[in-house]
């Protein structure tokens, strides 16, 4: 036998789609949502929800990145110090200090790399991320600001 509650919540549900295309309107973000939720915990970063849109419509994908492709997490292989006087592990425990309140990917591959080239870690003071940007703060007495070319 069907649980009547069951049976009522189908036919309710069945009528709202029916009746009213905003359930509709409702269901695709929600379903978006969850799909870029899922890849990122598997380790996609998925910008935006029309990303999973025009993506329906690839044929041919060329990757370059074989350090994110082979091993599932960015990883950082050099760093150049283009400013006179400062040395890479000066500069990459300040890049290190700021992006230890982030919680991004790369944010953990550029400190691992810091690690890596004996730079000292420190907390970062009045850390502000904008999101899609960067991040900002205070290292050592030094303001530093983590991002893209835009930030």
């Amino acid at each position: 036998a069907v649980d009547p509650a069951v049976f009522a919540l189908k036919f309710a549900m069945s009528v709202l789609v029916i009746a009213c295309p905003c359930s509709l309107g409702l269901a695709t973000p929600t379903a978006v949502m969850v799909g870029t939720g899922v890849a990122a915990k598997l380790g996609m970063l998925i910008k935006r929800g029309q990303a999973l849109e025009t993506a329906s419509s690839i044929n041919c994908v060329a990757f370059d990145k074989t350090g994110t492709l082979t091993k599932g997490q960015p990883k950082v292989d050099t760093c150049q110090v283009l400013k006179d006087g400062w040395d890479l592990s000066k500069v990459m425990s300040l890049v290190a200090s700021a992006e230890k309140s982030s919680d991004h990917p790369l944010a953990k591959a550029i400190q691992k790399y810091a690690e890596g080239v004996g730079s000292t870690i420190h907390a970062p003071k009045d850390a502000q991320t904008k999101a899609g940007f960067g991040i900002s703060c205070t290292v050592s007495g030094y303001r530093v600001h983590v991002g893209n070319l835009k930030f």
